[in-house]
């Protein structure tokens, strides 16, 4: 009990963070949301596959299905920061399905869940905004190259599309994964903050059921 106490008060906290950041979304239920928290990789493979869930090469995993739902992780050989960046970015997929929608397009999910991965947590507040620089390397380099995604083709990719590359190309999982953060740490940042207010409403719009590519040119435009 005195081990695990750390996570859930920083969880607790998390949740706080985000529940204060999207104050404008609801949540569709107030039930608590689970946590497991198993001490060896074995015993959250053991666990998923119980929930009938295949989590092989996952660090971790928000689940939901009419059996179960909820957040799974472990502990060992890892440092207490790193299973806390898991948390939080399975933590955030947990939070914006109860409260963005179920069908929030799986590139600003993914992006906004590693976005909030890499925050710090220092007493009851977060920071963010802290650049990847393992991830922007990566994406610099396949622009340098000319085998980056075209920004059409990942906003447009359907969670089964996205799943396909995750399963079969590890390699241009990274990348599309790496973009869809770029993406988003832009619209959050880029110039002095200017997009802010727009990739605001754009959130509105797809939580409120919008087909996404239709949102983004009715808030950014064609260009």
């Amino acid at each position: 009990r005195d081990e695990v106490r750390p996570y859930g008060r920083h969880m607790d906290t998390v949740f706080d963070q985000y529940e204060e950041r999207f104050r404008d979304f609801h949540a569709r239920s107030q039930s608590q949301m689970p946590l497991y928290l198993f001490r060896t990789e074995a015993e959250y493979q053991s666990f998923m596959a119980d929930q009938d869930f295949k989590a092989d090469n996952t660090g971790g995993m928000f689940f939901f299905s009419p059996k179960s739902s909820g957040l799974a992780t472990w502990t060992q050989g890892r440092s207490r920061s790193q299973t806390f960046q898991v948390l939080q970015h399975e933590g955030f997929h947990q939070f914006a399905f109860n409260h963005l929608g179920t069908d929030l397009p799986t590139w600003i999910n993914e992006g906004l869940a590693q976005y909030f991965e890499d925050a710090i947590i220092v007493g009851e507040q977060m920071t963010t905004g802290l650049a990847s620089t393992r991830r922007l390397e990566q994406v610099q380099h396949a622009l340098s190259a000319g085998n980056a995604f075209d920004f059409e083709t990942l906003v447009g990719l359907t969670p089964e599309a996205w799943a396909n590359i995750l399963h079969h190309d590890p390699d241009r999982a990274a990348l599309m994964y790496a973009q869809s953060w770029s993406i988003v740490f832009f619209l959050i940042h880029g110039d002095n903050d200017k997009y802010q207010p727009a990739f605001a409403l754009y959130l509105k719009r797809v939580s409120a059921g919008w087909d996404s590519q239709a949102a983004f040119v009715e808030v950014f435009g064609e260009g």
